[in-house]
């Protein structure tokens, strides 16, 4: 216990009663130490009784000046350890100085070149290696891969370990070890091809704690709870990974010195290690009994303790492409190795890409052999459980097909969740986010290639449930594209070599290159593909059919048919029903309800469009009602959704993650479907602009049958009155500066203005300019501007004027004559002004005014003013008991 104390209670420096002088001797008596020793290394003579003694006689000559009360830290055998610890912190005269100007430098760092005897050599030796790492600052730079980093912090974790160890503080321990865990699964998506040497440290160097604090803790443990519940944490979890990496660790005791000089151990992969059972298969070929008998031993080790997943595979691998000689075996072989593939990255947040593609080409290859023998072999989920996997299935009745249980449409949907959750996790700045979006075609071309061959392999009792299925993860790809985008998916998914080769039609939807316009054959593959999800007969899946519902909806409102989507919605009754929906179908339902908004702004329907972005709008969590929130880091969709348990079953096994963790990123969505969220204030914004402005205008001006306007946090009112009330205004920068500004050209009537602070908004980048229409939805929106700039104008100017020249208003708004006059004739009749205004004569050149019930703003103020003195003298009696 006397070295663990000392470790972390240094002696102290007592300043007060230190001299120069003092300090003088500590350095004579230092240089006399070294001298000794020097001499002592030269005759060869053990020196370590004497340096001893003679370090003890000059303490006890120091002692008998100086007395001290703490016989602890006089113990003269761990002062001597202590100086030597070169790891402990700096103490006495220098301890605030940097490593690089300590007494002897820091470690392996050598003497400060300032001090007495320092040694010049190294640093100009050194100085020539340094220079080209050396920036603009003289500053050194070292550049790391991200490799490097990794055992950086492996090593980080190590020591912090090992300081967390010596204070039995097992929260840190724990904290720690799972960050190495976290760490180690870094390493597998990185690819290290094994594992880190330094992880393996880790885990013998926690057992030991472990083992050593169970004997000497006790009652540590028995006094603090939290410290006892974190002590048999960590020791559970070791236990398992003791388990798990029974065969690194033993070689890690053997010889410590060998993992010191390497990064990673590379696993030794050979079907010999496998344990094998030979069964009776008579009459066959001695290549076919090696083979089922090396299958056989991998299915029965699988899922047991002490079984290494990745040896298996690898056997697998090497079974498939030597020893597989029949279609069975491949059938058989491709059955159980995709499955594995998908195990094997349980335990990360997805799988690495290398992984995926070869996943996917064992897919593919998977399929081309299905295809092959389409004629003799069936991969079916309704086929009969086979007992023995070494014996073929019989022959069907009625059509003499072998049929084999299992669903390639579980291992393609697997696939696609990875895919998606790998863009869950990347980064959407980076370029490897772009990279990973490019494989979505080829994801999409396997979704047309499996609906094909379901089509041809299923029977027709069952053929609708399970294509509903694969239905809607194809319209998941495709429903937030514009027509252009899905008539190229779709000309490349039925040109690739194998559908083009092989697959003439389907039974819903059969591309065919010029026969229609991309927007004819996008809106007939919509409306084929969602069709079969309102058959009740056929599809008893309510989610899927509500979805489907919600897809044909967003797909027909982003490519401009506003009437009819609304119809859509209308007519599926969603709108009762949606908050007792599931999160992801909510979500999805927020989305469509945005894209209605954007469709009904390109058409110019202002009012409509306010009406529909208001509940979105003014909630409070607008990212997470859009799924739009970014995904937590070191995140694995297990750690929130239970997984189903993991069997031998093929289909179980490429399922039995999918389905969790379908719905857990159903509530993130990756950053290519993401709705532009200052998009949608852009749009509500400029659409209470163009609604209120004139509202305002008219309810100042006393007008009759006004609502006044809403004051909301994103109403143009609310913008208004805050920066009435600010002292400072300066060039619009923001979003609300420019609507802002807009607004005030408005009211003064200047609608070029007004037009060109809303263009240099979200609007004009991404709602106006990606539209087929754009010049069509521009014109609109700059007539509807002129409109309300002029009904404004009127409102606000007409109490200053006694007659109104409507060829003046026409130049000013550049309206055509009949416009203004009926503009202003219909503003006339809805308010009720026609004693005040009215026309002069039939040819209507100008508008008469009179005096009206509308007052300057400084009335205005005054009488708001009065109103409240009323109320304020009104309260003053009634709290006074006297309300006469």
């Amino acid at each position: 216990m006397t070295s663990v104390v000392l470790r972390f209670f240094q002696p102290t420096y007592d300043y007060d009663s230190s001299s120069e002088e003092e300090l003088l001797s500590q350095d004579e008596t230092e240089e006399t130490h070294n001298k000794f020793l020097a001499k002592n290394a030269a005759t060869g003579y053990s020196s370590s009784s004497d340096e001893e003694e003679l370090l003890d006689d000059e303490e006890d000559e120091g002692n008998k000046t100086e007395d001290s009360d703490d016989s602890l830290f006089n113990n003269n055998s761990d002062d001597s350890d202590l100086d030597d610890d070169s790891d402990s912190k700096p103490y006495g005269p220098d301890w605030f100085k940097k490593p690089q100007f300590r007494k002897g430098g820091n470690g392996s760092s050598p003497a400060n070149k300032f001090l007495k005897g320092a040694d010049y050599s190294s640093d100009e030796d050194n100085s020539s290696d340094d220079d080209y790492n050396s920036g603009f600052d003289g500053k050194k730079t070292a550049v790391k891969s991200a490799k490097d980093k990794l055992f950086d912090e492996f090593e980080t974790v190590h020591k912090k370990i090992d300081v967390a160890e010596l204070t039995n503080d097992w929260v840190s321990v724990l904290n720690e070890f799972d960050q190495s865990s976290k760490l180690f699964t870094r390493s597998q998506q990185q690819n290290f091809g094994g594992v880190p040497s330094v992880y393996i440290k880790i885990i013998s160097q926690v057992e030991e704690a472990v083992n050593a604090a169970t004997v000497n803790n006790e009652e540590l443990f028995k006094k603090n709870k939290v410290v006892s519940r974190a002590f048999n944490t960590t020791k559970q979890r070791v236990k398992k990974l003791i388990r798990e990496y029974s065969v690194q660790l033993d070689k890690y005791r053997s010889n410590p010195e060998l993992f010191d000089k390497i990064d990673v151990i590379v696993d030794e992969n050979s079907a010999a290690n496998i344990p094998v059972a030979v069964p009776s298969l008579s009459g066959e070929s001695p290549a076919t009994i090696e083979f089922f008998t090396v299958l056989n031993a991998i299915l029965e080790s699988r899922g047991k303790k002490n079984s290494d997943l990745n040896q298996q595979i690898a056997t697998l691998e090497t079974l498939l492409a030597e020893k597989a000689s029949t279609p069975y075996e491949k059938i058989v072989a491709y059955a159980n190795l995709i499955p594995m593939r998908f195990e094997s990255t349980n335990n990360m947040s997805y799988q690495p890409l290398n992984q995926w593609d070869i996943t996917f080409n064992d897919i593919c290859d998977f399929l081309q052999v299905l295809e092959d023998n389409i004629d003799h072999y069936h991969f079916s989920e309704t086929a009969p459980k086979n007992d023995f996997i070494e014996i073929e299935p019989t022959p069907n009745d009625e059509s003499g097909v072998k049929e084999i249980l299992g669903s390639i449409f579980a291992f393609v949907e697997r696939l696609d969740s990875e895919f998606n959750s790998s863009l869950l996790n990347i980064d959407h700045r980076s370029s490897e986010y772009l990279k990973r979006l490019r494989d979505e075609q080829k994801v999409y071309n396997l979704l047309l290639r499996t609906q094909l061959y379901l089509e041809k392999t299923l029977p027709e009792t069952v053929a609708d449930k399970v294509l509903t299925r694969l239905l809607i993860i194809r319209l998941d790809h495709i429903y937030y594209k514009p027509c252009n985008l899905v008539y190229l998916m779709e000309k490349k998914a039925w040109g690739s070599g194998t559908v083009k080769a092989f697959y003439k039609s389907s039974k819903f939807v059969t591309f065919e290159d010029g026969q229609e316009t991309p927007q004819q054959y996008s809106f007939r593959l919509l409306n084929t593909l969602t069709n079969i999800f309102h058959n009740k007969e056929k599809n008893d899946q309510v989610v899927l059919r509500k979805r489907a519902t919600l897809y044909h909806v967003y797909f027909y409102a982003l490519n401009g048919e506003y009437d009819e989507a609304c119809r859509m919605l209308e007519n599926s009754y969603l709108k009762q029903s949606i908050n007792n929906a599931p999160g992801g179908l909510q979500i999805l339902y927020n989305r469509v309800i945005v894209q209605l908004g954007f469709s009904a702004f390109k058409l110019c329907l202002i009012e409509d469009t306010q009406q529909i972005l208001y509940s979105v709008v003014v909630n409070s969590y607008v990212k997470e009602a859009m799924g739009q929130k970014p995904l937590p880091k070191n995140v694995n969709s297990l750690d929130i959704v239970a997984a189903a348990d993991l069997t031998t079953t093929a289909t179980t096994n490429a399922n039995s993650r999918d389905d969790s963790t379908t719905r857990y990123c159903e509530l993130y969505l990756p950053y290519h479907k993401h709705i532009n969220l200052e998009l949608i204030d852009a749009v509500f914004m400029s659409c209470s602009l163009l609604n209120e402005v004139p509202r305002i205008a008219a309810f100042n001006a006393r007008c009759n049958n006004v609502i006044k306007a809403s004051h909301s946090q994103k109403s143009i009112r609310k913008i208004l009155d805050n920066n009435e009330r600010s002292s400072y205004q300066g060039p619009p920068e923001t979003l609300r500066d420019y609507i802002l500004y807009a607004a005030k050209s408005m009211q003064r009537g200047d609608w070029k203005d007004c037009l060109t602070y809303l263009l240099k908004t979200p609007i004009t980048r991404d709602l106006i300019s990606s539209s087929p229409h754009k010049d069509e939805i521009l014109k609109k929106l700059t007539a509807r501007i002129q409109e309300q700039s002029l009904i404004t104008y009127f409102f606000n100017y007409k109490r200053f004027y006694s007659k109104l020249s409507v060829e003046e208003l026409c130049k000013i708004f550049n309206l055509e004559h009949g416009q203004v006059v009926d503009i202003l004739q219909d503003v006339i009749n809805k308010h009720e002004l026609e004693d005040t205004c009215r026309f002069d004569d039939e040819s209507r050149k100008y508008i008469v005014l009179e005096k009206g019930q509308e007052l300057p703003k400084l009335e205005e103020i005054a009488v708001k003013l009065h109103k409240e003195k009323k109320a304020r003298s009104y309260a003053h009696r009634m709290n006074n008991g006297n309300p006469n």
